[in-house]
């Protein structure tokens, strides 16, 4: 077995691990789960490595380069995006503004928690720090509402929401007859 590509990221090892199985190569993510363990030493451990055998070592790497460079994209024709309901003509891409405000609102917390730590009692810094982990309850909890099916057009900029009307399930299950 020989080293095809290395990544700090589990989730792109698994990736380009399921990406050369499905061109039926052997594949495996080496140790993945020694280096998984302890997360804060994973440049020491070297990452995580995507290992195939030596007779497969050609294949794969070409395999790994096209994927890298892209050519393994969709074609944009073949990529379902909603309708902008303002203009009719433009489509919608995944808006980032709302993971860009909840991001903001996660560093101002930290500094206010910070802030409650550095200059205040002890009664207050529990009630700040409680206060503080309540409003990332809401998050955790909201998080869906807040953050998926948020859409910007391309063309005309408006942005809008749309929602799921029935569980995915439900969605797969009536595709599956339709087939």
């Amino acid at each position: 077995m020989r080293c095809v590509e290395r990544t700090l990221d589990q989730l792109d090892g698994l990736t380009v691990v399921a990406l050369l199985r499905s061109r039926d190569l052997q594949a495996q993510l080496f140790d993945e789960n020694l280096v998984r363990q302890n997360w804060f030493e994973i440049i020491f451990y070297g990452g995580f490595r995507v290992m195939a055998p030596d007779s497969q070592l050609g294949e794969a790497r070409e395999l790994v380069a096209a994927y890298r460079r892209g050519e393994l994209a969709l074609a944009e024709d073949l990529v379902e995006r909603p309708p902008c309901p303002r203009c009719d003509g433009g489509s919608g891409d995944a808006d980032a503004g709302a993971r860009r405000n909840l991001w903001s609102a996660y560093i101002l917390l930290s500094v206010f928690e910070l802030a409650l730590i550095a200059f205040w009692g002890a009664a207050e810094v529990l009630l700040g720090l409680f206060a503080i982990w309540m409003a990332f309850v809401v998050i955790i909890l909201f998080g869906d509402r807040l953050l998926v099916g948020r859409y910007r057009c391309n063309r005309c900029g408006n942005a809008w929401v749309t929602r799921r009307d029935e569980p995915f399930s439900d969605q797969q299950r009536r595709a599956e007859q339709d087939s």
